[in-house]
């Protein structure tokens, strides 16, 4: 037999929830802390009478039921183990790959040192917008801004704007200075963006729906 469900039945019948192998033939029972011996001639299967791997053939537990020497149950047990045994190391593989995917998600989700450091520098945020002016009334206003950064960092010299930009286009997003510290605010807004563009499709995903 290889249906482990009915296997699981009839361990349950015996009054095993849980139980493991002791490479041979005998069952423990975890709950209650106690083996039980599987024995088809009065010895445990694992001593390996029965067929010299410590599994009984089916057709040697077949004769021990019908002279009644077996339990019809029992029999049937005996004859899962196999498949139990299969069923047992496949669920504890799946455990631990779980376990490794759940490490594993938790290291992607832990921030850098370097941003983490960054963001508590950096504090709270918000939205906000200038008032309405023209072109020439914002580019003078950036270039009060520019002015102050210099100042407040002691540059000199031509200087890269960082900035968050639509991928592969060019089109700007945001700019976010000139400052030692822009290239990193710049790349922050960049993961955070991004994150949320993940998740809008995951969202718009489990919806059924196109992106």
């Amino acid at each position: 037999m290889t249906d482990t469900t009915e296997g699981r039945r009839l361990l349950a019948e015996l009054g095993v929830e849980n139980w493991t192998h002791d490479g041979g033939g005998l069952l423990w029972s975890v709950d209650h802390q106690q083996q039980i011996d599987i024995a088809c001639c009065g010895r445990p299967l694992s001593c390996g009478a029965c067929c010299g791997n410590g599994v009984p053939e089916e057709t040697w537990v077949e004769t021990q039921v019908e002279q009644g020497r077996m339990d019809p149950r029992l029999a049937e047990l005996v004859l899962q183990m196999p498949a139990l045994l299969s069923a047992a190391e496949a669920g504890e593989k799946m455990r631990e790959e779980n376990e490794r995917l759940r490490e594993e998600l938790e290291e992607r989700k832990r921030l850098p040192e370097d941003v983490i450091e960054r963001l508590i520098a950096l504090g709270p945020v918000e939205w906000g917008a200038s008032a309405a002016q023209s072109d020439e009334a914002h580019c003078a206003g950036l270039a009060e801004t520019l002015a102050v950064t210099r100042k407040d960092f002691g540059l000199e010299g031509d200087r890269q704007m960082h900035g968050v930009f639509l991928k592969g286009t060019g089109i700007i997003v945001c700019q976010t200075g000139t400052s030692p510290n822009s290239g990193k605010h710049a790349a922050i807004i960049d993961g955070a963006l991004n994150m949320l563009h993940r998740l809008a499709l995951e969202h718009r995903s489990a919806l059924g729906a196109a992106p």
